[in-house]
């Protein structure tokens, strides 16, 4: 997203869901965790979904297939 290769929709709910996620440096080597503020009103589950469909998407993912809303898509 931050190389502008990623489009997302005009809605309210993931741009604020996107803004509010902090970064959590964890010791031992941890890799940091990205999470939403634990207050009650914030919420990260659009921010998240919006991450695994730029996986998936990417040519980095080595899956061979990936499964769409049950059909099957050949890489």
């Amino acid at each position: 997203m931050n190389q502008g290769l990623v489009e997302l929709p005009d809605n309210e709910k993931i741009i604020s869901q996107l803004r509010n996620l902090e970064r959590t440096a964890r010791s031992g080597g941890m890799p940091d965790l990205i999470d939403h503020p634990k207050e009650k009103q914030f919420h990260d589950d659009l921010a998240n979904s919006i991450a695994g469909a730029c996986v998936l998407a990417s040519d980095r993912y080595e899956r061979p297939e990936i499964i769409v809303l049950g059909v099957v898509l050949s890489n």
